[in-house]
């Protein structure tokens, strides 16, 4: 007598099911890293400066990506802990029967089947029979997550059901629970629809410069350069807006100075690490303590006589041209050599969101040259004194006030 064949199968302990188990774990701390970066105004990566995303819809999409991979790979790693689809086959001769036990992801299937077709042959029984027991396990994977559809369909309609659904071949179980999923998906996907409706119109609101150059400005263009002073926790800065080369942009900000828009704000945004990047500040919300600080960088200045944020449109001026370029980009290879007011450490340019038309009333200082920026965000001055003041500013520090030196 034959003595019995006991063979190990290996299910979902592979090396490949590790590997994409890690990758998506490390893609969702990422995620929720550039998230936390975008609401607190930090960067918590070595790579890039995701603080620069705004945190409607940036931020919140990034989370909600991260929350969805870390599920994943949570769900990934328990499916290799319990080693779905592993299990063996025993093949017994001498009782003519072949047994396959298989782990499911709540329970082990196992169940036996004649083998009148292995008397002469293994290589014939395996050949034969083993489509039927991949069939019968994924009869029972189906029984035991209640679907009638998959249980009672022949195996001769439809041979890719047997291959989506049976677990000896997949890691995941859930595909041999489609009908449950499908339920569940039935009850939460209409809470998940209903919270898009709410989040997206939101996310799609997209401001629009009012007009492209001078001509159309909601505001006086500087012809010239003038002078302001910023008075911080700190010290004192010197300004130089040059308008000569971006008349709307400094323009808009000498107004927002005489306004006194700036009174009071704080500088809600200092990256320094991994290298020095910028001291950013202006939001004009960062001056109404009623507003918590994970939501200073998402203000704008609303002008009163339209009861409406005032946005301007992206500014940059290359050298040998008479006319600054509006509204788009400015980019290329050797494009910091031909602009006109390059990021230089000490630069003073308008922050923005995505989209280039989008600035408003906060700006940033250049802690080192961002050749990275040229051409995408539009400088309109420069420090001329107070430089080691701006080194010193860290986080949360308050701008007291802006006042015009020399008009």
């Amino acid at each position: 007598m034959d003595a019995p064949i006991d063979q190990p199968v290996l299910g979902s302990r592979r090396l490949s099911n590790y590997l994409v188990a890690l990758l998506v774990s490390i893609g969702g701390v990422g995620f929720l890293l550039t998230s936390a970066s975008s609401y607190f105004g930090r960067d918590f990566l070595p790579i890039g400066h995701p603080a620069e995303l705004i945190w409607v819809p940036q931020g919140l999409v990034m989370g909600a990506y991260g929350v969805g991979a870390v599920l994943l790979s949570s769900y990934l790693w328990a499916v290799i802990a319990i080693d779905v689809g592993g299990g063996r086959n025993l093949f017994d001769r001498g009782a003519d029967t072949i047994t396959i036990e298989r782990r499911g992801f709540r329970r082990l299937i196992s169940f036996t089947l004649p083998a009148v077709m292995c008397r002469r042959s293994r290589l014939r029984c395996a050949m034969v029979l083993i489509p039927a027991a991949v069939w019968r396990c994924a009869c029972a994977a189906a029984a035991m997550c209640r679907s009638p559809g998959l249980a009672n369909r022949s195996p001769w309609r439809s041979w890719s059901a047997v291959a989506l659904n049976s677990p000896v071949i997949s890691m995941f179980p859930w595909r041999a629970c489609r009908p449950m999923l499908m339920t569940w998906t039935r009850r939460g996907g209409f809470a998940l629809l209903l919270a898009l409706l709410l989040v997206l119109p939101a996310c799609a609101s997209t401001p629009v410069a009012s007009g492209y150059g001078c001509e159309q400005s909601p505001v006086s263009c500087l012809q010239g350069s003038a002078q302001v002073a910023l008075t911080t926790e700190k010290g004192r800065v010197l300004l130089e807006l040059q308008g000569q080369q971006a008349p709307l942009t400094a323009g808009n900000f000498l107004d927002l100075v005489q306004r006194g828009a700036y009174a009071n704000t704080v500088f809600h945004r200092v990256v320094r690490e991994p290298s020095p990047f910028v001291v950013q500040g202006g939001d004009p919300r960062s001056s109404d303590p009623k507003v918590p600080p994970g939501q200073y960088g998402t203000g704008n200045f609303t002008d009163p006589a339209t009861g409406s944020p005032r946005f301007i449109p992206l500014e940059v001026k290359l050298q040998g041209e008479t006319e600054p370029r509006y509204g788009n980009p400015v980019l290329g290879a050797g494009i910091s050599d031909r602009l006109a007011l390059p990021h230089q450490r000490g630069a003073l340019a308008m922050a923005r969101s995505q989209d280039p038309n989008s600035a408003s009333a906060q700006f940033y200082i250049a802690l080192n040259d961002l050749p990275e920026l040229d051409g995408r965000y539009a400088v309109f001055g420069r420090v001329i004194e107070g430089m080691d003041v701006v080194d010193q500013i860290r986080q949360g520090d308050k701008l007291i006030k802006a006042e015009i030196i020399q008009p």
